[in-house]
């Protein structure tokens, strides 16, 4: 590795939102590739953001990280976090930094200050999911 790449990301892990729709992250995923060519990018498993809380989705990604077959946790990592998955790496950061080398956190579209969503009930989230789905939302994502 030549000396000006020293300071680029060897590994990314990026952290999805709360709806679940992965196809921005493959694009994401794509062109983090290519920017970072000798960089891992890792996306976890995420289960459902809807019933467990912030910190216990933290918990999950790092119990993730812990068991990745191609990572150390001694590795440096940057997270990237889009919407829910901000907060998701805020709280990996919070909560496991002392035992993560967490060198950077990118957010994009992060309700730092709360949702007007957030404040109902789980099942009506699920319905609005639901109706999210169906929309043509999901097309314009993908189209995009």
């Amino acid at each position: 590795m030549t000396p000006a790449n020293e300071n680029l990301p060897k590994n990314i892990v990026m952290l999805q939102d709360l709806s679940g729709i992965v196809t921005y992250l493959r694009k994401l995923k794509t062109v983090l590739t290519w920017c970072f060519p000798e960089a891992r990018v890792i996306v976890p498993k995420e289960p459902n953001t809807i019933s467990t809380s912030i910190d216990q989705q933290a918990a999950n990604v790092f119990a993730q990280l812990q068991h990745h077959e191609q990572l150390s946790l001694e590795d440096p990592l940057v997270l990237v976090g889009h919407s829910q998955g901000g907060l998701r790496g805020h709280a990996l950061l919070r909560n496991f930094g002392d035992r993560l080398d967490i060198r950077g956190l990118v957010t994009m579209s992060t309700p730092w200050e709360g949702a007007p969503i957030i404040t109902c009930s789980p099942e009506d989230l699920q319905h609005f999911l639901k109706l999210l789905r169906k929309s043509r939302l999901p097309n314009i994502i993908r189209a995009a």
